[in-house]
């Protein structure tokens, strides 16, 4: 970590007045507990005061939000809630005036509600608003009411608790210009100027730059406190990076949020990541020459490399992968048996094209590639033109059981030829462990191994003891991943811009009742790509055991809209649960079942959808005349599907997606709970992969800060 002396103390914006006072106003909500441990508060009381308690109808009412800190600590942000009644106030705007900072986002006006925030890095005046209403009905002012929500002390500590203050008279200054002000108003208001200072060597990402201009400054802080309020949005702002450098409180030192730091800065102590005004706080007092821990410090993993290395052949010792090389394939790079390939977070792998580069992992190798949040493990091919289908991809092949023998294989259970090598896969062992894949990144991946492009990530005969979690399969040629035989779990898994099928399964996966489950699944189709979900048990023997049948939970799947894909298809024989599963936008059917012994899966009770919503699709329920009618068991009451709007924020967004639910819309519940089984989350209440939006808490999805996007209509 860089130390606070290493770091420039200059201020980085000059405006007129040090103690500039940021203000916010939106109608929204919010209930957290605290962001982190610190020394006990200090007692607050919060309430308002008016500039005349009888008010009669027609006058202009000046409301003031008043905080007190009872001990004398200084505030640098507060953040609450007024409430009124709209018959009786209509909200008009705040006065351009002083150094009050005002930003309001008025959606709920209307409503009779207002979400207030104020920031001042010099320490808050007790008045820290000045509101002004048109007065409707008589004794319309003691219909007023504040909540408080959160404050942010000079020093970084956040405080949850304060005690009423009774509404009270306080004069107020006649103004004439009254007017909802938005950012814009008030950089000219303020005359800012930027005074640049030094970049952090590479990308120049820094913490408390969310405006990506290489410097701490107060627009970061103002940008940040709109985002915490709901002013902004959180991540569709292609230019922004909320979600990694505005996220600095708590600061969790000592670390940065490097590998080794099992604390990041932002991680509050249930694991989740908000933004709030604690946040927009530490920015703001960085931006003024306050020194602070976390803004200004380099983000981990945005330096530059310093050297390549050239990976070819079978790799027969131990070896570990540095995050300060970037590494090429070329041809097929082999984890022997009894091998262990470290990767460590950080690191980039290019494959090259000439050669087909590729990482396979034998039978009884391990592959450990343990990234992180801030610096996942990234696998992409060589060279600046990346296209699907550039490299290989990555093959793990397993011990565990699959469904169907090669010609010539002696093993005692089944066995298989692996792709684009001669190595087999395939066992007796569910339990089979071929590694660790956590943040990892495969993109570009897919190229032909010479029947036609393969999965980006090959899940080959892959047991239950291989860890996959939190993976990304973008652009790849072929499948994004594709799983054959095994047992293999996945948690957290994103696939975006696949040309084939986006998750594509075969030869028994899950099929012995051990195994072989998904649960946060979030699929974006390209245009012109493959079915976003596909099944199979064996071509041309679909009876086959063990049979497909994995169990997929939480799916959100976002079509193209254009091209033929399909949501969920279950073919040649395959079984499978799918529950809490979004299906949208696709081009085709959203829910599709072809063949007779997958169709007598479904109505022989072993496969189901339900708990599921379908929209927007081409159509939601396939109406071929086939041997199942798709829609007759997908709108059977009992399985409680519903044929409505989502409602996600911005799902078609494919460059910078947010993929939550809006507070209250339907996906927002009507979950079921997943099997006690020691892998699903057992807590989930929502349907799809992301956890809906909250009002009054901004809260960082999963995916947000190590995926990646695309623009246009392909990857």
């Amino acid at each position: 970590m860089i130390s606070s002396t290493e770091r420039s103390a200059a201020p980085a914006l000059a405006w007129p007045g040090a103690g500039l006072l940021l203000l916010l106003a939106t109608g929204c909500a919010r209930d957290q507990g605290p962001l982190g441990a610190g020394p006990v508060v200090p007692a607050l009381q919060a309430g308002l005061a008016v500039s005349h308690l009888d008010a009669a109808p027609a006058e202009t009412l000046a409301v003031q939000p008043v905080v007190h800190a009872r001990d004398g600590t200084i505030l640098a942000g507060v953040q609450g809630r007024v409430y009124f009644d709209p018959r009786a106030l209509r909200y008009l705007g705040q006065p351009l005036t002083g150094e009050v900072f005002v930003l309001v986002n008025d959606g709920r006006a209307a409503d009779g509600e207002l979400r207030v925030a104020s920031l001042r890095p010099g320490g808050l005046p007790e008045a820290t608003a000045d509101l002004r209403f048109l007065v409707l009905e008589a004794g319309a002012a003691r219909s007023l009411r504040y909540v408080f929500e959160e404050a942010a002390t000079s020093v970084g500590q956040a405080l949850h608790q304060a005690g009423d203050l009774p509404l009270k008279e306080r004069a107020a200054p006649p103004v004439d210009d009254i007017a909802p002000r938005r950012l814009e108003d008030w950089v000219v208001h303020f005359r800012l100027v930027e005074r640049l200072r030094p970049r952090v060597a590479g990308d120049g990402i820094v913490y408390g730059d969310p405006t990506l201009n290489g410097v701490v400054d107060i627009l970061d802080a103002a940008f940040t406190a709109n985002v915490a309020v709901g002013n902004r949005p959180l991540l569709t702002e292609a230019m922004r990076d909320y979600a990694i450098a505005a996220d600095v409180s708590p600061a969790n030192l000592p670390g940065l949020g490097e590998a080794s730091d099992p604390i990041p800065p932002g991680q509050n102590t249930d694991g989740s990541h908000t933004i709030t005004i604690l946040d927009a706080a530490e920015i703001a007092n960085e931006a003024v020459g306050i020194d602070r821990p976390i803004p200004g410090q380099p983000i981990p993993g945005r330096t530059p490399r310093s050297g390549s290395v050239i990976l070819t052949g079978l790799l027969t010792a131990d070896r570990t992968l540095h995050r300060d090389t970037i590494y090429q394939l070329q041809g097929n790079v082999i984890v022997d048996a009894g091998v262990t390939l470290t990767i460590e977070a950080g690191t980039r792998i290019e494959g090259d094209g000439a050669s087909r580069g590729a990482l396979v992992v034998a039978r009884a190798g391990n592959l450990i590639a343990r990234g992180t949040r801030l610096e996942p493990v990234v696998f992409t091919c060589a060279g600046a033109g990346k296209a699907p289908g550039c490299w290989g991809g990555v093959v793990l092949n397993g011990l565990a059981l699959v469904n169907h023998r090669d010609p010539g294989t002696l093993g005692v259970c089944p066995e298989k030829t692996s792709i684009g090598t001669t190595l087999l896969y395939g066992g007796c062992l569910v339990e089979d462990t071929s590694g660790v894949l956590q943040y990892v990144r495969i993109e570009y991946a897919g190229m032909s191994a010479g029947s036609g492009p393969v999965g980006g990530l090959a899940l080959l005969g892959v047991g239950t003891g291989t860890v996959l979690e939190h993976i990304q399969v973008h652009g790849s040629l072929g499948d994004g991943i594709y799983v054959s035989g095994g047992n293999a779990n996945l948690r957290q898994v994103v696939l975006t811009g696949n040309i084939g099928s986006a998750l594509h399964w075969d030869h028994g996966w899950g099929g012995n009742a051990i195994g072989g489950a998904v649960q946060f699944l979030q699929v974006q189709v390209p245009a012109g790509g493959g079915d976003a979900v596909l099944g199979s048990t064996l071509a041309g023997a679909p009876g086959t055991l063990p049979r497909s049948e994995p169990d997929l939970y939480n799916v959100t799947v976002v079509g193209s809209v254009t091209g033929a894909g399909r949501g969920i298809v279950l073919q040649d024989g395959s079984s499978g649960v799918f529950r809490n599963v979004i299906v949208t936008r696709t081009a085709a059917a959203g829910f599709d079942v072809e063949g007779q012994d997958a169709c007598d899966q479904v109505s022989g009770g072993n496969a189901f959808l339900d708990h599921a919503i379908l929209f927007g699709n081409a159509p939601d329920l396939s109406a071929d005349p086939d041997c199942l009618d798709e829609v007759a068991y997908g709108t059977a009451p009992l399985l409680q599907n519903r044929f409505v709007d989502p409602g996600l924020i911005a799902a078609a967004n494919t460059l910078t997606p947010d993929t939550r639910p809006v507070p209250g819309a339907p996906a927002a519940s009507g979950a079921v709970v997943p099997p006690s089984n020691q892998f699903f989350d057992l807590t989930v209440t929502f349907v799809g992969a992301v956890e809906p939006d909250v009002v009054g808490i901004v809260r960082v999805p999963w995916y947000a800060g190590w995926t990646r996007g695309w623009s246009g209509p392909t990857p």
